[in-house]
């Protein structure tokens, strides 16, 4: 993954994570709003957690979870037109 990541040192799921992507920096790669990233941790499109309220989401996105989320993005005809306005 080339996503700039905040570096942690803790485990989640039995595996150690020492970089986990920012919200941010997955919205600007995926070309999607804050909201839309927001929307896909409410909905379970994207694995994230918090470890306590008001703190950063921990942000668990492989390969396959980005392409499926490139594909729904593609696929959506809210996202496209976005998309097309800002271009």
């Amino acid at each position: 993954m080339s996503f700039p990541s905040k570096v942690f040192g803790e485990k989640w799921g039995g595996k150690q994570f020492s970089k986990v992507p920012i919200i941010r920096e997955i919205a600007k790669k995926l070309e999607v709003s804050l909201n839309v990233i927001y929307f896909w941790i409410k909905q379970g499109y994207l694995k994230a957690r918090r470890v306590k309220n008001g703190l950063p989401y921990w942000i668990k996105l492989d390969r396959e979870d980005e392409e499926k989320l490139r594909q729904r993005v593609l696929n959506s005809y809210k996202l496209q037109n976005k998309k097309n306005e800002h271009s």
